[in-house]
């Protein structure tokens, strides 16, 4: 035990003692920090000049005109009525929605469709998908639908979709 503590007493002096060393290099590292400090200074922001559209010419140019004319709601024959209350269904892609089975019921037949882990019961006339999809037919393979979409001059457009039987 004596042995111990002939070894532990010298470390204890010289922990104890002052390092005035150490002290004067804090001290010079510390002036030396202050005086590489950089004050504040303010930045303004840059000025930016402002923007000119291009010109639009020739004979299949882009015209921004043709934007607006797309959100006008009442558009040609094969306008969606927008004032009809949308089906739950219209809110998923038809990407998002499976078909997962079908049954006859009353000579009408009724399909299956699982969004979200949810089944819904849909039957011809109903909308389905984000394109103003109706289901023009069901089969036991696949639901056929009717989409209404709007083509590059912004005309509404019919086109046919399929959303077929998931096996999974």
């Amino acid at each position: 035990m004596k042995k111990y503590v002939s070894l532990l007493l010298p470390l204890l002096i010289v922990a104890c003692t002052p390092h005035s060393d150490l002290r004067k290099w804090m001290d010079e590292e510390r002036l030396k920090a202050e005086r590489q400090q950089v004050p504040h200074q303010t930045i303004e922001p840059p000025v930016y000049k402002e923007y000119d559209p291009p010109v639009f010419s020739g004979l299949h140019s882009f015209n921004p005109q043709r934007l607006t004319l797309a959100r006008n709601e009442d558009q040609g024959p094969n306008a969606p009525d927008f004032k009809r209350t949308k089906e739950i269904l219209e809110g998923f892609g038809l990407d998002k929605i499976r078909y997962v089975g079908s049954l006859k019921k009353g000579g009408q037949m009724h399909a299956y469709v699982d969004v979200d882990n949810h089944v819904y019961t849909v039957k011809v006339g109903n909308h389905m998908g984000s394109d103003f999809g109706v289901i023009t037919a069901i089969t036991a393979d696949k639901i056929i639908l009717d989409e209404t979409i709007q083509n590059t001059e912004g005309e509404w457009v019919h086109r046919p979709a399929e959303v077929p039987l998931s096996i999974n």
